[in-house]
């Protein structure tokens, strides 16, 4: 071979070594630009799909998933939809994670306490493990490399705070802790009702002819449905947390003197006014009775030590109370109300006992029953105007009758609703708090 010859030889090795690299150098930056291109799209997606996510957390943690796997996948990334795991029990290194921002430290921590929650952080990813898979290369196959794995994050944070519920059954362990069955009406509207018994009946429903309203159940335990009710509407979430009486820092009242008379129980058909006190006697209303109760605390026991069953506050027959800016604590005996006349009363408006209406002893397990079909409700100027919250910590609230009832908020041992009249439990009626306002924060 000539020493030409062996020079063009070594040329075309030198040149396909140099086309080689070339072509290895522009496939690098095709497939560098692919994967940033890929990684904008994530990027764009994962923070899309965390707003929508903020938008439901402080109503509903289920909703915050669907709407972030929701919002992927209506975005491409490598050629694929984007899908998004919705990570239900919230790994830290999920797709979709329910959390916590401190705004100070500027940190994010995976949690599910509903009463702190105020984030969604979601990870967008083409990778090895993802619903999606990596992202494929295009020259990458030339030096063994296929694919690649990208991934993006993005964190949203809702203004706010949780919805409050509406009603909360506080018992731990009872199978009809929420109990709703015949022709019982209840709304709630946008509203919330949490039960805390672990039983998987802890929220029964039972009857074809019920009607029940609200935006969610959140219950520790579960569910039961007798006679196929029709609660499609509602978001039941079972096994969901434990969620403690947000009264239960309010202190009780402590009686002073008795009032003269120590019982409210006027002695003829005139409207008789009443002043705050302690009434020993308690409040006995019957046919014809009109009582007015002027702004204040009235401490009420039923007179007999020895019989805890008879009612500290009874009204029977058409009498009418009314009472506006009024606290009504059942220190001793029950609660019954049966009346066909209207009860009008709305709770204190500042102070201590702020929007609570009843609240009755934390040691008192004496049942309050209201079966009234006269109207319950608020100003009786506004029948809209709601009566605020019935707090009974130790007992079962009874609601049924075929009066309707406007009320702010249920807070009892265990709930039960029951007979033809509509009860409104308006609190819900304020909307969806907390999640209007989202940004994005990383």
């Amino acid at each position: 071979m000539t020493t030409r010859n062996r020079r063009r030889g070594s040329v075309i090795v030198y040149t396909a070594i140099v086309m080689f690299v070339i072509v290895g150098f522009v496939g690098l930056a095709i497939d560098w630009g692919y994967m940033t291109w890929t990684a904008q799209k994530l990027q764009t997606t994962a923070d899309a799909a965390a707003l929508a996510g903020a938008q439901q957390v402080w109503w509903s943690q289920t909703d915050a998933r669907t709407a972030a796997v929701l919002l992927g996948s209506k975005n491409e990334a490598g050629g694929k939809l984007v899908q998004l795991n919705p990570n239900a029990i919230n790994d830290a290194n999920g797709d979709v994670i329910i959390g916590h921002y401190d705004l100070t430290a500027q940190t994010f921590t995976a949690t599910t306490n509903r009463q702190i929650t105020n984030a969604v952080k979601v990870i967008a990813r083409r990778t090895n493990g993802s619903l999606g898979g990596p992202l494929p290369l295009l020259f990458g196959p030339i030096f063994n490399k296929k694919n690649a794995d990208v991934a993006r994050y993005g964190i949203a944070v809702a203004i706010g705070g949780p919805a409050e519920n509406s009603v909360i059954a506080l018992n731990s362990t009872d199978p009809k802790s929420f109990y709703i069955y015949g022709n019982g009406y209840m709304d709630l509207g946008d509203g919330a009702a949490q039960v805390d018994s672990s039983s998987l009946s802890g929220a029964t429903f039972q009857g074809t002819n019920l009607t029940f309203l609200a935006g969610q159940v959140n219950m520790v335990g579960a569910w039961d449905e007798k006679g196929n009710p029709e609660l499609n509407p509602v978001d039941l979430n079972p096994h969901e947390p434990y969620v403690a009486d947000p009264l239960a820092l309010v202190p009780a009242p402590v009686p002073g003197s008795p009032m003269t008379p120590q019982q409210i129980n006027p002695s003829g058909p005139a409207l008789t006014t009443y002043e705050p006190g302690y009434y020993p006697k308690g409040l006995d209303l019957q046919d014809g009775d009109k009582v007015f109760l002027n702004p204040g605390v009235y401490i009420l026991e039923n007179g007999n030590p020895n019989k805890a069953s008879l009612p500290a506050f009874a009204i029977n027959g058409h009498a009418e109370l009314t009472g506006y800016g009024v606290m009504i604590y059942i220190k001793f005996g029950s609660v019954i109300h049966n009346g066909t006349g209207d009860v009008h009363l709305t709770p204190p408006d500042s102070g201590v006992y702020k929007d609570i209406q009843f609240f009755q002893a934390r040691d008192n397990t004496q049942p309050a029953q209201f079966n009234g079909t006269g109207l319950f409700t608020g100003e009786s100027t506004d029948t809209d105007h709601s009566s605020g919250t019935m707090y009974f910590p130790a007992a079962k609230v009874t609601v049924g009758g075929t009066g309707d009832m406007y009320i702010d908020s249920i807070v009892a041992d265990k709930i039960e609703v029951s007979g033809d009249g509509h009860k409104y439990i308006t609190r819900g009626y304020a909307g969806r708090q907390g999640g209007d306002v989202v940004y994005l924060i990383e």
